[in-house]
């Protein structure tokens, strides 16, 4: 390679470079000004020159699932059906934290998880044998089960209080 040649592509090359430092730049800058809230509190600890890569690392520090799955797991573990909340509610916060705290791909394990931990924040020692007897594989069938028994324990509840509190039968 001549040194016009060299000349040329190193010029080339400074330019291309200048021209993807200034992406960085606005890359950074449209990030920085896209944040709001507790996201925007973030950059409160940084510099001006602050790259893109570690706003990213800040935000995922703080606010990603790669240093809080524990932290969903152990909510996970604790979780427990409150007073009046519906089975369908308990069931999607039950996915939220599934997906928080083992992230996808799922496996035939996770689905255990899950499944185990919708009957133990069920808080009903005895609905949650009554599901498990009918041997549910997925967090789906438990909740199915779980909102058939329900609806027959609600019906008969209804039943014996119009009949004066007496059962059927």
């Amino acid at each position: 390679m001549g040194i016009h040649a060299w000349k040329r592509s190193s010029q080339n090359s400074v330019t291309v470079l200048n021209i993807l430092t200034g992406i960085r730049r606005i890359s950074c800058f449209i990030l920085r000004s896209s944040l709001e809230g507790a996201a925007g509190h973030i950059l409160w600890s940084t510099g001006n020159h602050t790259t893109v890569d570690q706003v990213i690392k800040l935000l995922r520090n703080c606010f990603g699932n790669e240093n809080q799955a524990e932290r969903f797991r152990a909510e996970l573990r604790c979780r427990r059906r409150q007073k009046g909340e519906s089975l369908q509610s308990l069931y999607q916060d039950i996915c939220r934290l599934m997906a928080l705290a083992y992230p996808p791909p799922s496996s035939n394990l996770s689905d255990i998880v899950g499944r185990d931990a919708f009957l133990d924040a069920l808080g009903n020692q005895t609905l949650r044998i009554r599901i498990l007897e009918r041997e549910p594989r997925t967090l789906d069938e438990a909740l199915t089960i779980a909102c058939r028994l329900e609806a027959y324990d609600k019906s008969e509840i209804d039943d014996r209080d119009a009949d004066g509190g007496h059962p059927k039968g």
